[in-house]
């Protein structure tokens, strides 16, 4: 279903994630535009009982 990831040396395991998470106030939401251009939006989230 996914595509398999290009940057194999960027990828982080499950508790690497958890813990940036766990210890940061926001985080950049990264995605491709329907014209094909990446952009990012800062986002501040909630990090409680392993849910954001």
């Amino acid at each position: 279903m996914f595509k398999e990831m290009r940057r194999k040396d960027r990828e982080l395991d499950i508790a690497e994630a958890k813990e940036i998470l766990k210890n940061r106030e926001y985080g950049i939401l990264s995605t491709v535009g329907e014209n094909g251009y990446a952009y990012g939006v800062p986002v501040n989230y909630v990090y409680i009982d392993n849910s954001c």
